[in-house]
This record gives structure tokens, C-alpha cells and sequence, in this order.
């Protein structure tokens, strides 16, 4: 989620660095793209619709935690407030709280995952 005072063109200028950036890691990412929501607004020109600011990430399910690390670092000087990951209908909540908190938060996510609930 962007800063308050962030527009759409900012939130996909930011979501397509993102994007670079995470191709760009050592990751064991098997695909990221853009998320295409597939409803046009009413009088819009036909063709592809976007959904600004999300990304679809294929991975390999042992790199999810560093790929929450990644993130977690990305927003650290950018103007986004947040970050939301869902997995199989979990949610998680990436934000500026304090390293001690936001690494408790990313464990208790991430215990979901080892009790065999694996991600896809």
C-alpha cells in the first residue's frame, strides 16, 4: 500500500520496480508478473486491465522467508506504507513496525507453513 499522499502512478512505478527487483535477486522465483484483474471500468477502451500495485510470485516453497526478507528490506526508503502477501488465503501484513515485531510476525506466518500447510 502506498503513503497516503501516493497516486496510481506512483503505486505502478513502485510496483514495477518491485518487480525488476525481485527478478533481479538470487531468489528461487519461478515467475513474477503483474496481476491482470480482467474488469474494465465502465467506458474504458477494451483490452488488458491491470490491477495497480499487485504482483503474482511463483516460487519455490523453501523461499518464502526470503522472499518476505526481500520485501522487507525493498520498503525501507520508498514510500509505501505497507506490503500485503497472501498465501492459500493467508494473509500477511508487511509494515514499518520495529525489526523485533515485524520478525515475530513473519515467524508466526511462516509456523503456518511448517505445521504442513505448505504454500503454493
Amino acid at each position: 500500500m502506498p503513503a497516503e499522499d501516493s497516486d496510481a502512478e506512483e503505486l505502478a512505478d513502485l510496483t514495477g520496480k518491485l518487480r525488476t527487483h525481485l527478478l533481479g535477486t538470487e531468489l528461487d522465483l519461478c515467475d513474477v508478473r503483474t496481476v491482470r484483474d480482467g474488469r474494465a471500468p465502465l467506458g474504458s477502451k477494451p483490452g488488458d486491465v491491470i490491477t495497480i500495485g499487485a504482483l503474482a510470485v511463483t516460487l519455490a516453497p523453501l523461499a518464502l522467508r526470503s522472499l518476505l526478507h526481500t520485501l522487507e528490506i525493498w520498503m525501507q526508503n520508498r514510500p509505501v506504507r505497507s506490503i500485503e502477501v497472501h498465501v492459500n488465503g493467508n494473509t500477511l501484513k508487511l509494515d514499518h513496525a520495529s525489526k523485533t515485531d515485524q520478525r515475530q510476525v513473519v515467524d508466526e506466518f511462516l509456523a503456518h507453513f511448517d505445521q504442513g500447510h505448505e504454500p503454493e
